[in-house]
């Protein structure tokens, strides 16, 4: 029950001993122990010619309970009492009692204007400098928090060791910085539950990830580890994935780690360490793969592809109808065995080359440099041409091509760069050949510009 304070309560008792105490009826003048109301309780004194004691007790159908002592005349044990008649009353506790007037801040209200229709009440530090901090500091691992948790939407669940949370709005009792040491610094109904989480803001927001945070915006997500979601409506990063940011935009989502959005909107980008930037409904799904804004581009799950679709959608609304691509491949060789050049260091696949998507044409140059450590041999060559692709990997076609070496030295001689249908993974490949018993880099920049169905 509540802990209740009540003016002139005065009673008195005959009980001895140290249990609880029967009281005998109010005082002319006062008001009984009734008035504290049954099953409440209150700082009460009971004073004898020389026995004293001043505690908490529980009010119950006369009886008053003697359950935690403040101090007494038994050197703050509870008092046997003796025989006869004593006085019981309400009282303010010295051990419980705050005097305003010594603590270090003062206490204000103000109902002017513009105050009068909502009063503001303030405390300010009270020290000798001419500046002032004020801390508010919770006990132990405590939580600072702007409400007292009460299980429903008004104080909310109980918060994490160590959390800040001045939320002031919520719609569930979940809405709350639970994490341990998570942060909510504003907003409404925004939740932070990942350890050492923080929402900053916003509407409707959640960082449930480890070190996740949201800055702001509504409907957002910050769900893995390290996460980061800055603004916007409606983002998230998903699966159980690290280190994913999204700055901004609506509906923009980032499924692998290392992952980023900068705005726009209905961008996926979703295998680790992909990047959109800005646009809409572009999809960047190899690795570590890029799409510089326009709308519909996608990288096609190759590993390191970087995409500029077109500004929006000139020939239709649809992935990869119309955009451009940059991709960077190399190899390092030892023998004159052919080798297909690659964007990572696997074997030429599906993610790691030029692989077309069905139904599309591409228009590609580009260049390749190759080159012995310490100054050594150094060849160069250039290229372009067209391939295009039908409704399968093994309808793809080279359907034109031109390379040449436009500068080498002469212990290069016998080095090579052909170009082929891949119709195995549907692509283009460029294949290297080096020379026995000596190790040479090859790095080629491949540009494309590419139509689709």
């Amino acid at each position: 029950m509540a802990l209740v304070l009540k003016d002139r309560v005065k009673e008195t008792t005959t009980t001895s001993g140290t249990g609880s105490i029967t009281l005998l009826g109010a005082v002319q003048g006062y008001q009984g122990f009734s008035a504290i109301g049954e099953g409440n309780t209150t700082y009460y004194c009971i004073a004898g010619v020389a026995e004293w004691e001043v505690g908490i007790g529980t009010y119950s159908g006369g009886v008053l309970s003697r359950d935690t002592v403040l101090a007494s005349s038994a050197s703050g044990a509870k008092v046997g009492f003796s025989s006869g008649t004593k006085d019981v009353f309400c009282t303010y506790a010295a051990d419980k009692s705050v005097t305003v007037d010594t603590l270090p801040v003062t206490t204000a209200s103000n109902t002017d204007s513009p105050n009068n229709s909502v009063n503001v009440a303030s405390l300010t530090a009270k020290v000798d400098t001419v500046s002032g901090d004020l801390a508010l500091i919770p006990k132990g691992s405590g939580a600072l928090l702007s409400r007292i948790p009460d299980g429903t939407s008004t104080g909310g669940d109980k918060r994490g060791l160590f959390a800040v949370d001045w939320q002031l709005s919520r719609s569930s009792s979940t809405q709350v910085a639970s994490g341990l040491a998570s942060s909510i610094l504003s907003g409404s109904r925004n939740t932070s539950s990942g350890l050492y989480s923080a929402v900053a803001g916003g509407f409707t927001n959640t960082a449930s990830g480890i070190y996740a945070s949201v800055l702001g915006g509504t409907v957002n997500n910050a769900t893995g580890s390290y996460s980061v979601t800055v603004g916007g409506q409606s983002n998230a990063d998903l699966s159980s994935i690290t280190h994913a940011s999204i700055v901004g935009g609506y509906l923009n989502r980032v499924y692998g780690s290392y992952g980023v959005v900068v705005g726009g909107q209905s961008n996926n980008a979703t295998v680790t360490g992909a990047v959109i930037v800005g646009g809409s409904n572009n999809a960047a799904n190899g690795i570590y793969s890029f799409v510089s804004g326009g709308a519909y581009g996608t990288t096609r799950g190759i590993t390191g592809m970087h995409i500029f679709p077109a500004c929006n959608a000139p020939i239709a609304a649809a992935t990869g109808v119309s955009q451009a691509g940059l991709l960077v491949l190399g190899v390092q060789t030892t023998s004159a065995t052919p080798v297909v050049m690659r964007s990572n260091s696997s074997a030429a696949g599906l993610s790691n080359q030029l692989v077309l998507a069905d139904n599309s044409a591409v228009y590609f140059r580009g260049t390749v440099i190759a080159n012995v450590t310490g100054g050594g041999n150094t060849k160069s060559w250039t290229f372009d041409g067209q391939i295009k692709r039908g409704a399968n990997a093994a309808a793809t076609t080279l359907t034109g091509s031109t390379v040449a070496s436009p500068y080498g030295d002469a212990g290069a001689s016998t080095w090579t760069v052909a170009l082929s249908a891949d119709t195995t993974n549907g692509g283009l490949a460029v294949t290297v050949t080096g020379q026995a018993s000596t190790t040479i880099r090859w790095v080629c920049r491949l540009e494309t510009t590419e139509v689709s169905y």
